[in-house]
């Protein structure tokens, strides 16, 4: 792959795909905010939004109940991924 032929190289992506596929890349602090810190108050985020047609709401509905639950927190968190407040 051509990434791993380019030394040095500064990519962007999300530090919970870094985590979970374990690339081989290092996640960099930016303005002394760690990413790997999850008590850090890293400002460099992006919301994972929804999407679906009204007309799929009651087929879309046991997904976003799961997402929103207190065992989703729970497996986010294991991974290192700050689950929405």
């Amino acid at each position: 792959m051509l990434w791993q032929k380019t030394a040095n190289a500064i990519g962007y992506l999300s530090y919970s795909t870094l985590w979970i596929d374990k690339l081989p890349f290092h996640a960099v602090a930016i303005d002394g905010h760690d990413p790997a810190n999850i008590q850090d108050s890293y400002p460099y985020i992006r919301t994972l939004g929804v999407a679906y047609l009204p007309s799929n709401a009651a087929k879309v509905q046991p997904f976003i109940d799961f997402i929103n639950s207190s065992e989703a927190r729970a497996l986010l968190t294991g991974l290192s991924i700050t689950p929405v407040q």
